[in-house]
């Protein structure tokens, strides 16, 4: 194999790993608004729009 294509298989690699985290981050982060949502309700939405930020108020 030769550098050039051990680079590519690198790189390609490389992005592949980024896109997978970069999607399961979204994805729990989404499932924990979901949870404090289904928990906490109406109190929740009170809280982001009071704090302005979805970090501080869950």
């Amino acid at each position: 194999m030769s550098n050039a294509t051990l680079t590519l298989v690198i790189i390609l690699a490389a992005v592949v790993v980024i896109a997978l985290a970069t999607g399961a981050f979204y994805t729990a982060r989404y499932r924990r608004t979901q949870r404090l949502r289904e928990r906490f309700g109406p109190e929740y939405e009170h809280s982001v729009e009071h704090t302005g930020d979805r970090r501080r108020a869950g």
